[in-house]
């Protein structure tokens, strides 16, 4: 079963929100969606600490990148600190994934052995990042919704 504690968002909500807080929005969306997806049919959760790390890194960034001058010292950690922040968050976001399938292994084992277990891509997961997830946690309440149809193609 799937938590009621997942929310559903429009994606291309989610990309405006993103690129108009300068990629802040990426750890908040796994903040916010962390106790729905912690809720899944999974023993692997979702840590905070990594989640909070990213957003306070990525606020320091940002406001970093306010003041530095290109080449300075406070230009190279800002960037240092981009690249750690973008690290973690593409772990965090491959430990979803990694949720998603074990979610979606345990329920057809659980409840329906015909279920189609739905494949989330890798490269979706590693470019895209909770845009692709968001995607997914729509598809998943949609197939928890009654009355509503859905196609699950095993990509």
């Amino acid at each position: 079963m799937v938590s009621s504690d997942l929310r559903r968002f429009s994606v291309l909500v989610l990309i405006v929100v993103t690129c108009i807080t300068c990629g802040v929005a990426y750890p908040i969306w796994y903040l916010v969606q962390r106790k729905g997806l912690n809720n899944l049919n999974t023993m692997v959760e979702l840590k905070p600490a990594p989640l909070v790390f990213a957003l306070a890194a990525s606020v320091v960034a940002l406001l970093m990148g306010a003041v530095a001058e290109d080449g300075s010292a406070l230009d190279l950690t800002m960037s240092l600190l981009n690249l750690i922040v973008g690290i973690v968050l593409v772990m965090q976001a491959f430990r979803v994934r990694d949720m998603f399938h074990r979610h979606f292994a345990n329920e057809r084992r659980e409840a329906a052995p015909t279920l189609i277990r739905p494949h989330l891509s890798g490269a979706a997961t590693f470019f895209f990042g909770p845009w692709y997830l968001q995607y997914r946690v729509n598809r998943l309440l949609d197939m928890h919704t009654p009355g509503v149809t859905v196609v699950v193609e095993d990509e």
